[in-house]
Parts: C-alpha cells; sequence; structure tokens
C-alpha cells in the first residue's frame, strides 16, 4: 500500500501560479517563525485570521480523514479530499503570488523579491530544526520527510529567482508558450505534495489524531510527489532557457528531418 501513490487529475487545477509558500499557522508558536510569517504576510497584505479560518477548513475536510482511515481506504480518502483541498487552497495561494505582490508593491518589487528569498530561507531552516524534534519524538527518520520539504521551499525559491531574472510578464509568458503542459503537471504535483505535507504537519505537531500506518504512507507519498516535482521544475528550467530551448528545438528538426528520410521508399 504504502508504495502507492494516488493519481492526481489535472483537471482539477487552475493554471499554474507564481507563489511562495504558506506559513503553517499551528507550528508559529515559536517566537521566530512567528517573526517571518507576520512579515511574510505583511508584504502580501494578507490577514492572519483569514488565512486560519482557511487553514481549519482545509484540516476538517480534507485533512482529518486521510490521517484517521483505515490503511487500505487511504487512497480512497485522499482522492475525496484533494479536490476539497485544491478548492481551498488555491485562492490561498493566489493571496501570496508574486503578480499580487507586482500589483501591490510594483516600484519595490525587485527589492522585496530579494528580501523574500532571505525570509525563506531562514524559515526553512528554523522550520526543519522544529520539524526534526516532532519526528525524533514520533519515531520518523527525518531523511524521510527532508528530500520532501525541501522541494517544497526549492520550488518557491526557483519561483521567485525566475521571476526576478526574467521579469514576471515574461516569466510566464515563456511558461505559457514554451512548457505550458510541463508547468501545468507541475503545478499539479505541487498540490498534491501540498496536500499530503500540510497532513503530516497536522499529524506531527498534534492538530488532529492520526494513524501511525496512515502518516508512513503519507510520508512515502510526499518523496514520490516531491520527485516529480523536482523532474518538472528541471523539465520547464530548461523549456524556459533560451539556449536549452534553441538547442532542444534544433534537435527535434533533425529528428523530424531524419525520420522523414527513414519514412520514404
Amino acid at each position: 500500500m504504502s508504495g502507492v501513490a494516488p493519481l492526481i487529475v489535472s483537471k482539477a487545477l487552475r493554471s499554474p501560479e507564481a507563489h511562495v509558500n504558506i506559513p503553517s499557522f499551528h507550528i508559529l508558536r515559536e517566537p521566530n517563525l512567528c517573526k517571518i510569517s507576520r512579515r511574510i504576510t505583511e508584504l502580501f497584505e494578507v490577514r492572519e485570521e483569514e488565512i486560519q479560518k482557511i487553514y481549519r477548513l482545509i484540516v476538517e475536510k480534507a485533512v482529518r480523514k486521510l490521517l484517521i482511515v483505515k490503511s487500505e481506504k487511504i487512497i480512497e480518502a485522499f482522492n475525496e479530499g484533494y479536490p476539497i483541498f485544491v478548492l481551498y487552497i488555491t485562492p490561498l495561494l493566489s493571496s501570496f503570488s508574486i503578480p499580487r505582490l507586482y500589483a501591490l508593491r510594483l516600484e519595490d518589487t525587485l527589492k522585496l523579491l530579494d528580501e523574500l528569498i532571505e525570509l525563506e530561507r531562514k524559515f526553512y531552516e528554523l522550520y526543519m530544526k522544529l520539524l526534526k524534534k516532532r519526528c525524533t519524538r514520533a519515531g520518523i527518520p527525518i531523511e524521510d520527510l527532508e528530500y520532501a520539504i525541501a522541494q517544497l521551499f526549492d520550488y518557491d525559491l526557483w519561483l521567485i529567482e525566475k521571476a526576478r531574472e526574467l521579469g514576471l510578464e515574461k516569466f510566464l509568458i515563456l511558461l505559457m508558450e514554451r512548457a505550458h503542459e510541463e508547468a501545468l503537471s507541475m503545478y499539479n504535483y505541487l498540490l498534491a505534495l501540498l496536500y499530503v505535507t500540510v497532513a503530516i504537519n497536522a499529524a506531527l505537531f498534534d492538530i488532529v489524531a492520526y494513524s501511525k500506518e496512515n502518516l508512513k504512507i503519507l510520508i512515502e507519498w510526499a518523496k514520490h510527489y516531491a520527485s516529480e516535482l523536482d523532474a518538472y521544475v528541471d523539465t520547464v528550467n530548461l523549456l524556459i532557457t533560451d539556449e536549452y530551448y534553441e538547442a532542444i528545438e534544433e534537435y527535434l528538426k533533425k529528428e523530424k528531418k531524419r525520420g522523414c528520410k527513414n519514412a520514404r521508399p
């Protein structure tokens, strides 16, 4: 069971968005994490109360059952909960999107993107220290989660750096023109990884009761979705980088010509 991750249906998703990670509010009792989180919400002009309400809805409607259902029913629970998770998480992600930051603070955007990179890196370091303690208490090796969590933050940093390097509009145009399907698949795996990560956090930080067997399964799924996300980020990055894209186009043209020659009688 633990080796089989559910398929995720891309038709349930909107187009990929450039956003930054949303801090999980249940881990923000730690003062330094709280300080970083408040600065992020301040930059995007988002009220913490609104995020907390949406987080509670996600936990009650999409996460709780995933953690307590019998393990043989966990794929069914995932397939039921995933569209609900997407329904609530999508507008929340939009509240922390880079386009929103551009609209709110256009003149200061480049400076603020640099600040966001530093905030995310600091948050990641502090969060991983806290997560390691929780994993030790639950008897879960931190190594099983470290890669999956790192991919969420790496995805965010990649988005921010690309928006800063190319400019937001050019970045989004390149995504649509050169890597639309790949970007959709990338975003699909991001949401699946976010879903299982929110569930794992809710278990490890004592937000909801959980089955340890289910937790182990979700961690396996997190590693799988993180691996897929990692691969798609690499692919999309190649397609929106001019020199690589031109090389790929040239290779495909040569292969097409070779195929035409071989097809001649």
